[in-house]
């Protein structure tokens, strides 16, 4: 709890400490001087208006969180940017816009975070062929983790992926963590259950938790507990896995 607490105190901090900081970064843009006349109250009212009605929209789409990541990631790439262009005049001995950073840092921050949500929206497939002296024979493994459903995608979207992972034929499965989320929904959480329940493998699946799926929050927060997980997971046919081990087909 102590620990949360002072994360929650640092982010609070550096949030306030970055807002301060764009402030200032945008009154410099000539947009903004003409708005307010040059007047340097304006200015910062005008700047300070601008990024919370962006955080706001971004709020509205997403949620606070987010608001608060965007504008930290932006705070640390006009930073940097900042950092360069000082950089760069000290080498070139020529003077640069005070505004070039920002013209620098604003659209690298979008792309980062336009690509870090493509990235983190879509799941991707690696294939790995491992090999052994050992006359053990072949398995067929498909492992996955941190799918944290609800995050990303739905009970929906799981079942989908579930029927993806069945076209693989794989001989044994092993969710290896964060299967849900703290703001999984319990219905969410039974209906991917099932979609695991409907996976047809030589070896079962097999399940160990993660950070999230026993959940920080009381039970009440999302309707169910570590326990009812269990429960949910064990009725579709999965080994759940606690501080075990697990020999296969007396081989793995």
């Amino acid at each position: 709890m102590f620990l949360w607490l002072m994360i929650a105190i640092l982010v609070a901090v550096c949030s306030v400490a970055g807002f301060i900081y764009l402030t200032r970064r945008i009154s410099a843009f000539g947009f903004i001087k003409k708005l307010s006349k040059d007047k340097k109250v304006l200015k910062y009212a005008i700047s300070a208006g601008l990024i919370v009605l962006t955080g706001g929209i971004i709020w509205l789409i997403w949620d606070w969180i987010n608001a608060i990541i965007c504008l930290l990631h932006l705070v640390i790439f006009w930073l940097l940017c900042d950092l360069f262009v000082f950089i760069g005049k000290k080498i070139s001995k020529k003077q640069a816009s005070k505004c070039l950073a920002g013209f620098i840092a604003v659209p690298l921050t979008v792309v980062y975070l336009a690509v870090g949500w493509y990235l983190c929206n879509n799941v991707w497939e690696t294939d790995y062929t491992l090999k052994t002296d050992k006359k053990s024979g072949d398995i067929r493994i498909v492992q996955f983790a941190d799918s944290h459903v609800g995050t990303t995608f739905h009970g929906d979207g799981f079942a989908k992926y579930m029927e993806e992972i069945q076209k693989l034929d794989p001989d044994v499965v092993l969710i290896t963590g964060d299967f849900v989320d703290d703001d999984t929904s319990k219905e969410d959480m039974i209906q991917c259950c099932e979609a695991l329940g409907k996976l047809k493998t030589k070896y079962g699946v097999y399940f160990s938790f993660g950070n999230h799926d026993k959940g920080y929050y009381d039970p009440s927060y999302r309707g169910y507990s570590g326990d009812d997980l269990i429960a949910e997971l064990e009725k579709n046919n999965v080994n759940v896995l606690q501080d075990d081990t697990v020999l296969i087909d007396d081989r793995f």
